[in-house]
């Protein structure tokens, strides 16, 4: 998998944690996507190698720009990792319709921006 590159939202998650040591052992290049600074700075930090953006990918217009600078940063993107995501823990009955679009927000509407801002380019 040597000069491929995988770009990874959520990066700095659990889950997305151990898949970015996966794929740096494989051999591919990374492009990983931060929600904030300070996350940001963790990354960068952890995989020094690798092209770090920042970005509110629940924003179609911030996905868009952080896609492009990934792209403009590493020459090309051969995957795309949708990872970013969480949950909330109440209950159907209890949870407001602001608890259910920040869940839309950070499951749904994250990786449908970076999918459709990525299309282009795969």
């Amino acid at each position: 998998m040597a000069h491929k590159t995988a770009i990874i939202t959520g990066a700095g998650g659990a889950i997305a944690t151990h898949v970015s040591h996966a794929f740096a052992e494989a051999g591919w290049k990374l492009a990983l996507v931060a929600f904030d600074a300070a996350e940001r700075q963790h990354l960068e930090a952890a995989h020094p190698e690798a092209c770090t953006v920042e970005a509110n990918l629940a924003d179609d217009a911030d996905a868009r720009r952080a896609i492009g600078q990934a792209i403009g940063q590493c020459g090309r993107i051969d995957a795309l990792l949708n990872i970013a995501g969480g949950f909330d823990m109440s209950g159907a009955a209890d949870t407001t319709p602001a608890q259910l679009e920040a869940q839309l927000d950070i499951n749904l509407r994250t990786a449908f921006n970076a999918t459709r801002a990525m299309l282009p380019h795969m």
